[in-house]
Protein backbone atom coordinates (compact mmCIF):
# COMPACT_ATOMS: atom_id res chain seq x y z
CA UNK A 1 0.00 0.00 0.00
CA UNK A 2 2.67 2.24 0.91
CA UNK A 3 4.55 1.50 -2.34
CA UNK A 4 1.57 2.37 -4.26
CA UNK A 5 0.71 5.80 -2.59
CA UNK A 6 4.08 6.82 -3.23
CA UNK A 7 4.01 5.78 -6.72
CA UNK A 8 0.89 7.88 -7.12
CA UNK A 9 2.43 10.78 -5.42
CA UNK A 10 4.93 10.97 -7.65
CA UNK A 11 3.14 10.82 -10.95
CA UNK A 12 0.16 12.69 -9.37
CA UNK A 13 2.02 16.04 -11.06
CA UNK A 14 2.23 15.02 -14.35
CA UNK A 15 -1.23 13.33 -14.40
CA UNK A 16 -1.98 17.43 -13.27
CA UNK A 17 -0.34 18.78 -15.74
CA UNK A 18 -1.90 16.36 -18.63
CA UNK A 19 -4.97 17.82 -17.54
CA UNK A 20 -4.18 21.25 -17.51
CA UNK A 21 -2.82 21.26 -20.90
CA UNK A 22 -5.79 19.32 -22.25
CA UNK A 23 -8.19 22.04 -20.35
CA UNK A 24 -5.80 24.90 -22.08
CA UNK A 25 -6.13 23.45 -25.38
CA UNK A 26 -10.04 22.79 -25.36
CA UNK A 27 -12.01 25.52 -27.33
CA UNK A 28 -14.72 26.37 -24.45
CA UNK A 29 -11.23 27.67 -22.39
CA UNK A 30 -9.88 29.33 -25.83
CA UNK A 31 -12.90 31.18 -26.62
CA UNK A 32 -13.76 32.52 -22.94
CA UNK A 33 -10.03 33.79 -23.11
CA UNK A 34 -10.90 35.66 -26.50
CA UNK A 35 -14.22 36.41 -25.25
CA UNK A 36 -12.63 38.09 -22.41
CA UNK A 37 -10.07 40.07 -24.58
CA UNK A 38 -13.11 41.13 -26.78
CA UNK A 39 -14.74 42.71 -23.85
CA UNK A 40 -11.41 44.37 -22.11
CA UNK A 41 -10.78 45.88 -25.44
CA UNK A 42 -14.33 47.31 -25.47
CA UNK A 43 -14.13 48.41 -21.92
CA UNK A 44 -10.10 49.94 -22.79
CA UNK A 45 -12.11 52.32 -25.99
CA UNK A 46 -14.74 53.39 -23.39
CA UNK A 47 -11.99 54.80 -21.13
CA UNK A 48 -10.31 56.29 -23.99
CA UNK A 49 -13.94 58.46 -25.06
CA UNK A 50 -14.05 59.24 -21.53
CA UNK A 51 -10.92 60.74 -21.18
CA UNK A 52 -11.44 62.48 -24.27
CA UNK A 53 -14.06 63.90 -22.75
CA UNK A 54 -12.54 65.51 -19.61
CA UNK A 55 -9.35 66.35 -21.54
CA UNK A 56 -9.08 69.42 -19.18
CA UNK A 57 -9.77 67.53 -16.16
CA UNK A 58 -5.84 66.04 -15.48
CA UNK A 59 -7.57 64.37 -12.49
CA UNK A 60 -10.04 62.24 -13.87
CA UNK A 61 -7.73 61.82 -17.11
CA UNK A 62 -5.25 60.38 -14.95
CA UNK A 63 -7.88 58.02 -13.58
CA UNK A 64 -8.85 56.92 -15.99
CA UNK A 65 -5.52 55.91 -17.70
CA UNK A 66 -4.62 54.32 -14.89
CA UNK A 67 -7.56 52.26 -15.36
CA UNK A 68 -6.61 51.52 -18.95
CA UNK A 69 -3.22 50.18 -17.83
CA UNK A 70 -4.60 47.79 -15.76
CA UNK A 71 -6.79 46.03 -18.54
CA UNK A 72 -3.90 46.43 -20.87
CA UNK A 73 -2.54 44.50 -18.14
CA UNK A 74 -5.80 41.99 -17.80
CA UNK A 75 -5.61 41.50 -21.40
CA UNK A 76 -1.88 40.07 -21.97
CA UNK A 77 -2.05 38.15 -18.78
CA UNK A 78 -5.56 36.71 -20.80
CA UNK A 79 -3.54 36.07 -24.07
CA UNK A 80 -0.85 34.70 -22.35
CA UNK A 81 -2.33 32.16 -20.77
CA UNK A 82 -3.58 30.92 -24.75
CA UNK A 83 -1.41 28.00 -25.73
CA UNK A 84 0.87 29.79 -28.74
CA UNK A 85 -0.48 27.10 -31.34
CA UNK A 86 -4.25 28.20 -30.05
CA UNK A 87 -3.19 32.33 -30.55
CA UNK A 88 -4.41 32.06 -34.45
CA UNK A 89 -8.01 32.11 -32.38
CA UNK A 90 -7.77 35.36 -31.29
CA UNK A 91 -9.47 37.79 -33.82
CA UNK A 92 -6.43 40.08 -35.82
CA UNK A 93 -7.99 43.48 -34.21
CA UNK A 94 -7.26 41.82 -30.64
CA UNK A 95 -3.81 40.68 -31.68
CA UNK A 96 -2.70 43.76 -33.71
CA UNK A 97 -4.56 46.20 -30.52
CA UNK A 98 -2.18 44.11 -28.20
CA UNK A 99 1.63 44.40 -30.24
CA UNK A 100 -0.02 48.34 -30.08
CA UNK A 101 -0.06 47.92 -26.75
CA UNK A 102 3.25 46.24 -25.45
CA UNK A 103 3.25 44.91 -21.71
CA UNK A 104 4.63 47.77 -19.39
CA UNK A 105 3.30 50.34 -21.68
Amino acid sequence: LLVGGGIWLLTRPAQLNIERDAIQHSNAYIQSKVSRLTDLKAEYIRLDSKANEFAGNESVVASLRAQQKAILDQMWEAYNLIPNDSRNSVPQNIREFLNEHPIGE
